[in-house]
């Protein structure tokens, strides 16, 4: 019994030493499943089109109430600056996402069972950030029934120069 206090201690410290998901507070249109999903299959990344940045706005104001919505081909050419490219009956889809450090990962589309569909983006970075939104444009064969939107970052830290090396 004497050691309960210590080892509660020591598991607290382990809690608070847990690897940060490299930001502060998630931003609303963040939502991540309630378990990682044992089945997925990524979808063809020539499906998957950024927003462009001066067309986010007027995304993000179509995303306002629901993380995906149907969009007709030429919304689509509006929004990404290119025309589609022909994927079969596929049709187009804009759809939230969110990211930490944009310029360091990608965003991958995944088909879950059931009709879902999860929006993800990793990345990698030295330090926590603010998460940001990204609208995507991505061309699907069905209508999503629920979508999830996630983002992770790889926290890459400097190595300490050694101590011990002659001359220093």
């Amino acid at each position: 019994m004497k050691w309960l206090p210590l080892l509660l201690g020591i598991a607290l410290l382990q809690l608070g030493c847990a690897p940060e998901r490299g930001w502060k507070t998630p931003d609303p249109w963040f939502n991540a499943p309630a378990a990682e999903p044992n089945w997925s299959e990524p979808i063809d990344g020539t499906r998957i089109d950024t927003v462009l940045d001066s067309k986010e706005p007027d995304a993000e104001e179509m995303l306002a109430e629901r993380p995906f919505v149907e969009i007709s081909p030429e919304q689509a050419q509006k929004l990404i600056g290119l025309p589609l490219r022909p994927h079969g009956a596929a049709r187009p889809y804009l759809v939230r996402g969110v990211y930490l450090n944009r310029g360091t990962g990608v965003f991958q589309i995944y088909k879950q069972p059931r009709g879902g569909l999860m929006v993800s983006h990793e990345s990698i970075g030295s330090h926590t950030t603010t998460m940001k939104r990204q609208a995507l444009v991505v061309e699907l064969d069905e209508v999503p029934r629920q979508v999830f939107v996630v983002c992770r970052m790889t926290e890459m830290t400097r190595p300490e120069p050694p101590s011990d090396v002659p001359g220093q």
